[in-house]
């Protein structure tokens, strides 16, 4: 049986988030084959990591694939979506990390995965780590085949408190 404060644990979390932003972006949206992305929601956070120096900041980004067939679900595009900031830094894939034998010897520092699938819609909750605390956006990139057919920017600060 549901109890209301189930969600309390949740909500004394978020509370105590360090927050930048948290927002659903308007007009982030791509067409890509029979696809349709889009980031619904950002939260961007102050983090401190042990690999980087000092705080750094963090988004959360929760992307959705709409298809019109359910065999199209879920599109492998997570391992390989990149990021860069405003300032010319790379935040490297997991895929673009890993060496000739598969090992990845540097963090990555975008990851994230499906997190809901039905036959028609893939969501997708990808993170992005030790983003520099200067930049002010961050561009999202899907680029597997050296083409950009997914590329979204997005604010990292400001926007409006999330209802």
């Amino acid at each position: 049986m549901y109890d209301e404060n189930d969600t309390l644990p949740l909500l004394e979390q978020y509370d105590q988030l360090k927050l930048v932003a948290d927002y659903a972006p308007e007009g982030a949206v791509c067409r890509w084959r029979s696809y349709t992305f889009s980031v619904e929601r950002v939260l961007v956070t102050w983090q401190h990591y042990p690999y980087a120096d000092g705080y750094t900041l963090q988004a959360n980004c929760l992307l959705r694939a709409v298809h019109p067939n359910p065999w199209l679900r879920l599109p492998r595009i997570d391992s390989w979506i990149r990021g860069e900031d405003d300032l010319g830094n790379v935040y490297a894939s997991q895929w673009q990390q890993a060496g000739p034998d598969g090992y990845l010897g540097l963090p990555y520092t975008v990851f994230g995965g499906p997190t809901h699938a039905t036959p028609f819609v893939t969501y997708y909750d990808l993170r992005i780590i030790c983003i520099d605390p200067e930049a002010t956006q961050l561009t999202l990139r899907f680029d597997r085949y050296g083409e950009t057919p997914l590329s979204f920017t997005l604010p990292l600060q400001g926007g409006e408190a999330y209802e």
